[in-house]
């Protein structure tokens, strides 16, 4: 039994800048193991505020008690890292501060010849912004990043504005945007902690709605597209 019930995230960096993220509210903490010790036996000793030290694999981890907004373990916490495609949590943050969500996309070049993992989007094709969204978070896809990016930015350089100026709004202080997909750059950081906060804040924001919705649908939804012929 937890002597004290903590709303927790934990996340993980695991095989130097690749990030494994996963968070879990209140005791919604089951089946989900690492090599040598699960995410429940971290929490419970959290929660029991028991010293022992922690053995995982990861080089980087915290566990985020989303009540207090306290970090109650970590390990590396602070330390600047690669954020990879967790970058996408704060484009769907300020995509959906500052857009219309039913709003039609014409995806460019640009944005259709990106790299890494895709929605095999083609140049002319029109979607709505939320079907980029879902996309986004379910299917990592880099190409969805860049056509919201260029549709309320007006550029992708425009929209990483936006979303260092969020970072600023929320304090943080160890993160930092060049893209909205999260490929390498050196000047493309965070750390467990601030990416933690980031989480919380869009889950307190859209808690029965948006962020929620997009990181928990089953990854078998159909996108609908218009496609030039």
């Amino acid at each position: 039994m937890f002597k004290k019930t903590y709303t927790i995230i934990i996340i993980f960096s695991i095989i130097f800048s690749n990030i494994n993220f996963v968070f879990a509210d209140n005791n919604e903490i089951n089946n989900i193991e690492q090599e040598k010790i699960s995410i429940k036996d971290i929490v419970e000793t959290c929660a029991n505020c028991n010293q022992k030290e922690l053995i995982i694999d990861s080089k980087i981890g915290v566990a985020f008690d989303r009540v207090s907004g306290k970090v109650v373990w970590g390990k590396d916490e602070n330390k600047r890292s690669a954020m990879a495609s967790t970058t996408k949590i704060m484009t769907v943050i300020v995509a959906v501060e500052n857009s219309n969500l039913n709003d039609e996309v014409k995806i460019s070049s640009k944005a259709s010849w990106t790299g890494g993992s895709s929605l095999n989007l083609k140049t002319g094709d029109i979607i709505k912004l939320e079907d980029l969204l879902y996309g986004l978070m379910l299917k990592s896809g880099n190409d969805a990043a860049v056509a919201i990016a260029e549709h309320i930015g007006g550029s992708v350089e425009k929209f990483v504005e936006m979303m260092n100026c969020k970072i600023k709004e929320l304090g943080l202080i160890d993160t930092h945007f060049v893209t909205p997909h999260g490929l390498d750059d050196p000047e493309h950081y965070t750390t467990a902690k601030e990416l933690a906060i980031i989480t919380d804040y869009a889950l307190r924001k859209w808690k029965n709605c948006k962020y929620s919705s997009y990181s928990k649908t089953y990854n078998n939804c159909k996108y609908k597209t218009t496609r030039n012929m």
